[in-house]
């Protein structure tokens, strides 16, 4: 980090929570790719395609405890030894 970057961080420590969090989320904001809106229907799409699925009964919904426990076998199976 620059001298410049370090002076603003420490100039921006000094502020109160809330505008540290405004600052953050504004720089976060700052490093994101801009939208694509092709990207954005497609996910509409594919949201109302799965809650179709699920209202129709071709898939079933899992309780998050299940969901979570299949997750982590995957995740386990997956590491290294």
């Amino acid at each position: 980090m620059t001298q410049q970057g370090k002076n603003l961080l420490a100039d921006a420590l000094r502020l109160p929570e809330n505008e540290r969090a405004d600052i953050a989320a504004l720089l976060m904001d700052s490093l994101e790719p801009e939208e694509d809106a092709n990207a954005e229907s497609a996910w509409g799409v594919e949201i109302q395609k799965r809650i179709e699925d699920l209202q129709s009964g071709r898939v079933k919904a899992l309780p998050w405890a299940d969901a979570l426990r299949l997750i982590l076998e995957d995740t386990d199976d997956a590491a290294p030894a």
